[in-house]
């Protein structure tokens, strides 16, 4: 009996240990997968996003989140230089193995997220050894959602997501005696209430049947056909851009200085190429004076840290065209020529006896409509791209030209409604990636030339729109309002979002979701998006300061104080349109 006691608990144990065996086993194979966090930090305007795997540094974060750890909160790590699904806004990520949190650094390892792309080819050497990144002002701001989707462009809330940066403001006869203290509180309520720190000045002249000098002088004159800097000329204290530079140099604010604006007419690009040759030559001539001119009035600003090229570029006609090797190099020397003056202007010793960094921007627009003979897509991407290739632009600002191209829901034909949604679905997506591509393609690697997205805030009041057989001439004769909070939503979600699929637009080799765009800034503030200007500035009979405080409000609640949710999928545009890019002029 003990025997056979003995066995059986022999057997017992031995069952209990290979269920043990089998039990540990089982465990082994489902056990939960190592640990893994993501957090985004923040650093002066831009976010980063970065991933974690060590229980114990993920524990240190979310201690720095919580308020728990208030000494070691900046973030170090080591620098690899390839695109990580869940950092899709930068080419470079952080070694998750190395990251590290500090409170005090070396200066060797401290550059800014935007400096470090643009400079990642030389990271590794002397800038950043080792690949060593310590950005002493690093903020943690939030864990955010695992890997596997578009971080960047599902958080809404912070620094690089789809909120509105910057706006334009079109100075016009009437804009000049706005009194000096509303440029203050229109500023002051860009910054202050919707988090916009760039201000760009669409132009100090504007040419169309008459020429228009919007710069006041207490003293000397401007001559409209050559505004050559005199030492005669004395700004006045009711200068509208002075107003704007000096509220923005207190408060933290760049401004992109236009220059000389004139419409590149169809008849222009589509005639003989000295006509073009002669236009664009004048061109040159007239924005670099006015660039030397406006260097020599509001350089002391040092919120001045950028330039304009007003004339607006667009899809030209060019597809047929057997000059259009000539044409593209025209315009790429008119660019060429005026960024050069800007940067040698950018040159010259300030008070600090050194130079200035400003950029140089220029915008363009597209006419996506089915029967107008505007190069598509695809030719667009080739033109663009040799237009702008080593042309010593920095920036291209890409007009959504929803506004001006009656893609919401204005009144029209039953086949020009049809025509309409294949456009918004399919067409426009392409024209966005046809300028984002030849924008990439057209700078210095790995950046490129940076593509901004202008958000169009206002809508036709006439109705004009495209009909069959008649094109959507621009005529600045109509009236225009402040468009709605809708339509808005709607220009950020297929600025961020591709129509057909509903999800962020991929790279197409490597499949990863891209941001098209580094910024979204609003044409304008002034005309269509405040609470401050009063009726009768620039405005039109059915743009009263009601509509545009009732934007600027909607957007405020919905974008910034957080209420609106991350996707925009699934809304339409009830949009009206505009003349390509000028309101009406007296």
């Amino acid at each position: 009996m003990k025997l056979t006691l003995g066995i059986v608990s022999l057997v017992i144990s031995l069952a209990l240990v290979s269920q043990g065996q089998i039990l540990k086993t089982k465990a082994t194979r489902t056990s939960a997968p190592p640990a893994e966090a993501y957090f985004m930090f923040a650093h002066q305007k831009d976010t980063f996003i970065f991933k974690l795997n060590d229980p114990r540094r993920i524990q240190e974060a979310r201690d720095i989140l919580s308020g728990k750890e208030k000494a070691k909160v900046h973030v170090s790590g080591i620098i690899v230089k390839e695109l990580a699904s869940y950092n899709p806004s930068w080419h470079y990520h952080l070694n998750p193995d190395s990251v590290s949190f500090f409170e005090n650094n070396v200066e060797v390892c401290d550059a800014g997220i935007t400096y470090v792309e643009e400079h990642l080819a030389e990271a590794g050497g002397a800038f950043l050894p080792g690949n060593r990144w310590c950005p002493w002002k690093s903020q943690l701001v939030k864990e955010v959602t695992p890997a596997g989707r578009s971080l960047a462009l599902l958080d809404n809330t912070v620094g690089r997501s789809p909120r509105l940066t910057g706006g334009f403001i079109q100075l016009g006869d009437d804009e000049k005696r706005l009194p000096r203290a509303k440029w203050g509180e229109l500023l002051g309520e860009m910054k202050d209430k919707l988090g916009m720190d760039t201000v760009l000045v669409q132009a100090l002249f504007y040419e169309n049947s008459s020429k228009h000098p919007y710069i006041v002088l207490s003293r000397g004159t401007i001559n409209p056909e050559d505004p050559r800097y005199d030492p005669k000329m004395v700004l006045s204290s009711e200068d509208p851009t002075d107003a704007m530079l000096t509220y923005a140099d207190g408060h933290g604010m760049e401004v992109y200085l236009g220059l000389w604006m004139e419409e590149v007419t169809y008849g222009k690009v589509t005639g003989k190429v000295s006509a073009l040759s002669d236009f664009l030559k004048t061109a040159a001539r007239k924005s670099a004076a006015a660039a030397e001119l406006a260097w020599n009035l509001y350089h002391s600003h040092p919120s001045f840290r950028g330039w304009y090229i007003p004339y607006e570029l667009w899809n030209f006609p060019l597809r047929f065209d057997p000059e259009r090797a000539a044409k593209q190099q025209l315009f790429n020397q008119f660019l060429g020529g005026v960024a050069a003056k800007c940067r040698e202007l950018n040159g010259r010793p300030e008070a600090d006896g050194k130079g200035a960094k400003r950029p140089v921007a220029v915008s363009a627009f597209f006419n996506p409509w089915f029967d107008r003979p505007s190069a598509g897509p695809d030719v667009t991407r080739e033109v663009f791209t040799a237009v702008l290739s080593g042309s010593g632009v920095d920036t291209l600002i890409l007009q959504d030209s929803v506004a001006a191209k009656c893609l919401g829901g204005e009144v029209l034909d039953e086949r020009k409604r049809a025509e309409r949604e294949e456009i918004k679905r399919r067409v426009l997506p392409q024209y966005l990636r046809a300028f984002y591509d030849a924008a990439r393609a057209s700078g210095t690697p790995p950046r490129g030339i940076q593509l901004w997205d202008d958000v169009e805030a206002y809508e036709t009041v006439s109705g004009r729109c495209p009909t069959p057989g008649q094109f959507d001439t621009p005529e600045a004769t109509l009236s225009f309002k402040p468009s709605n909070i809708t339509r808005l939503k709607w220009q950020f979600d297929v600025a961020t979002r591709n129509p057909q699929t509903g999800k962020p637009y991929a790279d197409d080799e490597t499949g990863q979701p891209i941001r098209l765009f580094e910024k979204f800034v609003v044409f304008d503030v002034f005309h269509y998006m405040n609470t401050v200007i009063p009726q009768g500035f620039g405005t039109d009979a059915a743009n009263t300061p009601q509509l545009r405080a009732e934007l600027f409000n909607a957007y405020e609640r919905e974008f910034v104080e957080g209420s609106l949710q991350p996707s925009f999928r699934g809304l339409r545009a009830p949009s009206r349109r505009r003349s390509r890019r000028s309101r009406p002029r007296n």
